[in-house]
This record gives C-alpha cells, sequence and structure tokens, in this order.
C-alpha cells in the first residue's frame, strides 16, 4: 500500500495519497518509515505542521540509520 500512496501522490492525487498513507497508520502505527511519504501530502496541501506531527523520534531513529530515509 506504500507504492499504492506514492503513485497516487507522484500521479497529483495528493487527496487520494493522503487517504491511503492514513489508512496503513491507522493499521500500522509502529510502521514508521513511511512516514515521511505521508507527511508530503500535506506539504503539498500547504499544511507543514499536520506533516511535521509525523516526524517523531522512532522516524529521526530511521533517518539516523537509513539514508534514504534522511532524504525524504
Amino acid at each position: 500500500t506504500m507504492v499504492l500512496g506514492q503513485v497516487q501522490y507522484y500521479q497529483g492525487d495528493v487527496d487520494l495519497a493522503a487517504e491511503t498513507f492514513k489508512g496503513m497508520l491507522d493499521r500500522n502505527p509502529d510502521l514508521h518509515g513511511f512516514r515521511p511519504n505521508y507527511g508530503l501530502c500535506f506539504v503539498a496541501k500547504n499544511q507543514p505542521d499536520r506533516a511535521r506531527a509525523l516526524i517523531n523520534d522512532a522516524v529521526r531513529d530511521i533517518s539516523n540509520a537509513d539514508g534514504d530515509a534522511a532524504y525524504w
């Protein structure tokens, strides 16, 4: 589903991508690696505070260990 959300985002359907990512977060609250992707939906919708709220300590830890995550 993460890939689906990314495809929706890059095709310009930000609202649908956000719904897809929200569903993932609802089902998998401890899956932190995709939170930056979800946050990009809020950045695209000019809601940076909502995007920042998704970046927690677990996301920061992942970004320290995975260079790709830090790039997101």
